[in-house]
């Protein structure tokens, strides 16, 4: 699952979304702020997502 940070699409449902994206499977959710150029990258863990945090990334990086 990809998501594109915009300022239209506040933050503050990400909580929710990612107990949906976890409980329907979802491997990976990487969410992407193109402006200030960051990326965070969950993935599965034993209790929950493990988040890690990319900054600032290029595409050479990724």
């Amino acid at each position: 699952m990809l998501r594109i940070y915009s300022p239209l699409l506040n933050y503050h449902g990400h909580g929710k979304k990612l107990r949906l994206y976890e409980r329907h499977g979802v491997k990976t959710y990487w969410i992407i702020h193109p402006t200030d150029q960051w990326l965070i990258v969950y993935r599965p863990a034993k209790q929950s997502y493990l988040a890690r945090i990319h900054t600032p990334f290029t595409c050479n990086s990724l």
